[in-house]
């Protein structure tokens, strides 16, 4: 909704917050997501994934529709608490950089911390798959609800490029999207989180695969390659966001909306001993993407002398 992104909203959160400040005296330390708004608290520290200067520059959500004047408006909202907080927590260097460069926030009150995948229990069907998984025969995997941002057409387009030399290939789908049939090309639509019997599948369809592939046009962070990692498989993203350091060592980074590229780079991790040797790294990556770790770094951060006394 438009209306979510105005200043005027940012201030009935504000305005609503100060209504609730009973509930927020009781914390010695408040994260508020976003920074649209402000909580009123003594000690505040925003937390972010992406600032409204990116999300703009790259088309997310409705900012494209707003006018300049709006922009400005929210910038300025912005600007001011970035200005009154404690401190700024961000998901990515990515997002980090944007904080100082185009807000002017001085270095030593921004902090990279991360995020965790989310972890999946094991099944005993996801465990039998691993085992039998045949790194011989690509398994490409795209995990994703939206289907235009996540570049779901332009990865098809790549797979069957890479199919006519490796017709051994598949490629499979999850999220919502409209049904794509094709040869190698296997649709499970979208599995829903709070279906026990769906998110064992998915588990499973982890397990099987021998390369994730998200190429998203803007892709803040990605929690997903982080879900891949921990299970050994190697990912595929666009430098377009933070997908890099959610990738880290454990797969190829490749220029957003690049067919040619993308299909290049799923060529490369069809090779049995590249995607073993890059998943065994993403699995190390992943070990640090973890919301245990992430929550270690910011108590670090918002309280370094209760980690002093320990």
């Amino acid at each position: 909704m438009m209306w979510r992104d105005t200043a005027l909203y940012g201030d009935l959160i504000t305005f609503t917050a100060r209504a609730r400040c009973r509930r927020f005296n009781r914390a010695d330390i408040v994260i508020q997501i976003g920074s649209q708004f402000r909580v009123p608290h003594s000690h505040v520290f925003t937390l972010e994934d992406m600032t409204l200067v990116q999300a703009r520059g790259a088309g997310f959500g409705n900012w494209a529709q707003h006018s300049d004047r709006a922009v400005s408006a929210r910038l300025r909202r912005h600007q001011r608490t970035y200005r009154e907080v404690d401190g700024l927590l961000a998901a990515t260097e990515w997002a980090a950089a944007s904080m100082r460069e185009d807000f002017g926030v001085p270095a030593e009150k921004v902090n990279v911390i991360g995020l965790g995948g989310r972890y999946r229990e094991t099944s005993r069907a996801a465990a039998d798959a691993a085992t039998r998984k045949n790194w011989e025969a690509p398994c490409f995997l795209f995990v994703g609800h939206d289907w235009e941002r996540k570049n779901g057409p332009l990865l098809v387009r790549a797979f069957r490029r890479v199919r006519t030399e490796l017709p051994e290939a598949r490629l499979v789908l999850v999220g919502e999207h409209p049904r794509v049939e094709a040869p190698g090309i296997e649709d499970y639509g979208p599995l829903v989180l709070s279906d026990p019997a769906a998110q064992e599948l998915l588990a499973t369809l982890f397990a099987r695969a021998t390369c994730l592939v998200v190429p998203s046009r803007i892709e803040p962070a990605g929690l997903v390659y982080a879900e891949a990692g921990q299970v050994g498989v190697p990912s595929i993203g666009s430098d377009a966001g933070g997908a890099r350091e959610m990738i880290g060592p454990g797969g190829i980074i490749v220029p957003v909306d690049d067919e040619y590229a993308l299909a290049e780079a799923m060529r490369t991790l069809a090779d049995p001993a590249t995607a073993r040797r890059l998943g065994a790294l993403a699995r190390e990556h992943a070990a640090t993407l973890t919301w245990e770790q992430v929550a270690a770094r910011v108590l670090r951060i918002i309280a370094p002398e209760n980690e002093m006394s320990r």
